[in-house]
């Protein structure tokens, strides 16, 4: 896999990514599928007031570019069975809407701040994540809806 230093995704990322999008309902990247450092940057969603000023994410491919709206910041652990894991990493495709409406309330729930924001079924979602330290295998999660 090559890594860009500038923190953008390489050509052939951005390929693999481009097919992923259109085939999914709901895409996750996850901080340690690319780089340990390309989403330390979410690491500024913990405050309100950085979300006041970034309510809309931009996520370019090599052939597109779409405006995800932010509904939910959140901290969580991974790989574990422990009550306070929440495995959002395994929603990639809602079944029906009952799933996608709880997940999204779980997303919210958990979410550090109020958005605003909700997503109902049938929206197209993006999870950002990246590992936060408070806990061990922690996670910071940024999960944003399409708005275009």
């Amino acid at each position: 896999m090559k890594e860009n230093r500038q923190g953008c995704l390489s050509r052939p990322i951005k390929r693999l990514l481009s097919t992923f999008l259109k085939c999914s309902k709901v895409q996750q990247l996850v901080e340690r599928t690319f780089s340990t450092s390309w989403f330390t940057g979410l690491m500024k969603y913990r405050n309100k007031s950085f979300w006041e000023g970034h309510k809309t994410i931009t996520f370019d491919t090599l052939t597109d570019r779409h405006h995800y709206e932010v509904i939910a910041v959140f901290k969580t652990v991974v790989y574990t069975d422990s009550s306070d894991s929440f495995k959002y990493y395994e929603f990639t495709d809602a079944e029906n809407a009952a799933e996608f409406d709880a997940y999204v309330a779980k997303c919210k729930e958990l979410s550090l701040y109020d958005t605003g924001v909700s997503a109902e079924y049938g929206d197209k979602l993006i999870s950002l994540s990246t590992c936060e330290y408070s806990r061990n295998n922690g996670r910071l999660v940024v999960v944003a809806k399409r708005v275009d």
